[in-house]
């Protein structure tokens, strides 16, 4: 599943919103005031943010008892006398470095369908973030830049185990410590160069983007995902109504499928053995590239992508794996894809209606988005997806409080039919004529409700409910907590995992 259903519907999480996503392009740390995220995903992790007014006035009140400025809030150093080494240390690290350490509970309703798996899983999770220039003019207009974000968990269930090995995450697990960013940039003005582990954030999308097709998906829980970060180079240039983005991806990384013998395994009920699949052969005339052009104009925000490389999900092909026992199995292969697709958002404000009127429909953001992926080799569909939708908040609607509403409505087309022979449902393309939704009930700026939901209408009705609460306690902790309930035939997809409800309680202290 693509994009932002990974992170809120999939996942749960709040940050896939387009503010977040806008921030993940810029490179801008993501505000503290987000809260902790109650049920993962890309985007939505426990170690995003940084530290608040709490912890700055401490050390602050501290430096000033000493009569000692810090130069980065605290009490001014008496003029012309250098700063204490330790306090020119402790300043460059509270501009520079922040992130975050938290614990996340995941407690299943059941020990699943044939009683044999763990209820409860314990996780740390702590993120560390560097963002500065290294060299820049005096205007912030051109310089060096570098970009570091380290992700790093460790459970007692070996979803994740041991360091990277090479440049590009092909393990079954997850490395116990990867980036989520590392980013060197030369910023001109108008034009940015950037090289190193990145990940891109296109669409308009609020809980799907079909035209996001740039990263791989973590799926080793299918409903804790998040965007893997691909060493890429990438040149933008942006200017006031138009704008350009050239990516190269030199390297191939696969999308992480569900580990076998664990939670919402994909591959538990197949018949016969599953081959791991091997990586596409590195050719110099076969690098992975994609292109987006954006513009600007009367109210409107359209683009135009396409992408040519690797589908990150492996097509299943039957091969005889032993000849003397004439033993049939699953060798996936990864295709060669090209996918061309396109983007909108706008607000009803641009019918020009006046007066109260007006003011509502100026308020109700229209977005959608269309991708079509045509594969090489006969083994694939080709296909087209869509997603439409609408965004609205009302202001002081409940007890002067806001509530937030995101509707869309996502499908899925087949234009050619492969030679696909396994059953099953691909694991991108789950949403076929789905009403997905999120509602934010927002308390203040500490203490919000959501609810998250996903209702597939193709076939047999089925779907997914994630409802959550997230309270920032002080500046720096966050509390969350919420569950995961599926519904629908044991047939269908969301159904499958109906023993597989459970709640996410998670706290983080960030810095």
């Amino acid at each position: 599943v693509r994009g932002a259903l990974v992170g809120a519907v999939l996942g749960a999480g709040p940050g896939v919103a387009a503010e977040a996503r806008a921030r993940l392009r810029a490179g801008a740390r993501a505000p503290a005031a987000g809260g902790a995220a109650t049920g993962g995903g890309a985007g939505a992790k426990l170690a995003g943010g940084g530290g608040g007014d709490d912890w700055d006035a401490y050390f602050t009140a501290a430096a000033a008892a000493e009569g000692a400025g810090d130069g980065a809030g605290g009490a001014a150093a008496p003029e012309g006398a250098p700063l204490h080494p330790v306090d020119r240390v402790w300043a460059w690290m509270r501009e520079h470095l922040h992130g975050s350490i938290g614990y996340r509970n995941l407690t299943h309703f059941s020990r699943g369908p044939r009683r044999d798996l763990r209820k409860t899983r314990h996780e740390l999770r702590a993120g560390l973030e560097y963002r500065g220039w290294l060299v820049r003019s005096d205007d912030a207009s051109a310089g060096l830049r570098l970009d570091v974000d380290l992700d790093i968990r460790a459970d007692d269930a070996r979803y994740a185990v041991g360091l990277p090995r090479g440049v590009d995450d092909e393990e079954r697990r997850r490395p116990v410590v990867w980036p989520e960013e590392a980013t060197l940039s030369l910023v001109i003005d108008w034009l940015t160069v950037r090289a190193g582990w990145q990940r891109f954030a296109w669409g308009t999308g609020d809980l799907v983007n079909p035209t996001d097709n740039l990263n791989p998906i973590d799926f080793a829980d299918l409903f804790d995902t998040r965007r893997i970060a691909v060493l890429a180079g990438s040149v933008e240039a942006s200017f006031e109504k138009v704008g350009l983005q050239l990516v190269a991806i030199p390297t191939f990384t696969r999308s992480r499928l569900p580990l076998r013998g664990k939670r919402f395994d994909a591959l538990s009920q197949s018949p016969v053995p599953v081959l791991r699949p091997d990586d596409p052969d590195f050719e110099p005339t076969k690098v992975q590239g994609a292109a987006r052009g954006k513009l600007r104009l009367g109210g409107w925000d359209v683009s135009v992508s396409g992408f040519t490389g690797y589908d990150d999900l492996p097509s299943p092909r039957l091969a005889l794996i032993d000849p003397v026992a004439f033993t049939i199995g699953v060798d996936p292969v990864f295709d060669r894809v090209h996918i061309g697709g396109a983007d909108f958002a706008t607000t009803l404000g641009i019918f020009g209606v006046e007066g109260r009127l007006g003011e509502v429909l100026a308020g109700i953001q229209v977005h959608g988005e269309v991708a079509h992926t045509w594969a090489e080799g006969p083994r694939q569909d080709d296909f087209v997806q869509g997603v439409g939708g609408i965004n609205y908040t009302w202001s002081d609607l409940v007890f002067e409080h806001d509530v937030t509403l995101v509707l869309e409505y996502a499908g899925d087309m087949t234009t050619r039919r492969g030679r696909e022979r396994l059953p099953g449902v691909r694991l991108n393309r789950i949403l076929r004529g789905a009403v997905l939704t999120r509602l934010v009930y927002a308390v203040d700026q500490d203490l919000s409700f959501e609810l998250n939901a996903a209702l597939i209408t193709h076939g047999r009705e089925n779907g997914f409910v994630h409802p959550g609460v997230n309270w920032n306690v002080t500046d720096n902790l966050k509390l969350g907590l919420g569950g995961d309930v599926f519904f629908g035939p044991d047939d269908t997809f969301f159904g499958q995992f109906r023993r597989d409800g459970r709640v996410v309680f998670d706290v983080a202290w960030q810095f």
